[in-house]
């Protein structure tokens, strides 16, 4: 005799719903995701910026703080953690889904894709590139690459211990592109960011 409590039914009900939804997905072979790169990637160049001549690639931004591991007041220094989203539209990565199986999007290496040339231009260590070359980035078939990373920064801020013990102390993440202009790259703010950019 099986004897379920309310949470338990409830909590087998969902992994059922799962199992079969799961199952009832369209499947999608290693062949088609391979034809579908092939025929992307063929003569794809990540080092060209993926707008037309003469318009600017408009770049979402959005910084979430994780955690902070140090303030130090007399240096004036933040040492956090952070997560970056960047999310930017990439013409030469789009297909039509119907094309290929229903496709919608897939996983890619960021280093074989177009990446803004962003930074964290309050850093006081040495400016190297966001993310790391392991790090994939998802490519849906509108073109939308969404690039998504922790990372952990020391950034200066402004201290002011005027009214310590009630004061407040606001550190800001001042993004900026490393070499291109903004002909070339505008950073345009997520509203998620929550005032931290």
């Amino acid at each position: 005799m099986l004897i379920l409590r309310n949470h338990q039914f409830i909590l087998m009900t969902v992994l059922v719903w799962v199992v079969l939804s799961v199952s009832l997905m369209p499947a999608v072979t290693q062949a088609q995701l391979y034809q579908l790169m092939d025929d992307l990637f063929a003569s794809y160049k990540p080092e060209v910026r993926p707008t037309q001549a003469g318009e600017a690639t408009h770049v979402y931004i959005a910084i979430y703080l994780l955690s902070i591991h140090n303030l130090d007041e007399k240096a004036q220094v933040l040492e956090s953690s952070i997560m970056i989203e960047a999310e930017w539209l990439d013409d030469h990565l789009s297909w039509d889904e119907a094309s290929y199986d229903n496709v919608t999007y897939f996983f890619y290496p960021q280093k074989k894709v177009w990446l803004p040339d962003v930074v964290i231009e309050n850093s006081v260590e040495s400016q190297t590139q966001l993310g790391f070359d392991e790090k994939v980035a998802v490519v849906d078939s509108y073109g939308q690459v969404k690039w998504k990373f922790n990372q952990v920064m020391k950034t200066g801020c402004d201290i002011d211990v005027t009214y310590f013990l009630y004061d407040t102390q606001v550190c800001n993440f001042i993004v900026s592109t490393w070499t291109s202009t903004k002909d070339d790259i505008v950073i345009d703010v997520e509203a998620e960011s929550n005032g931290l950019i």
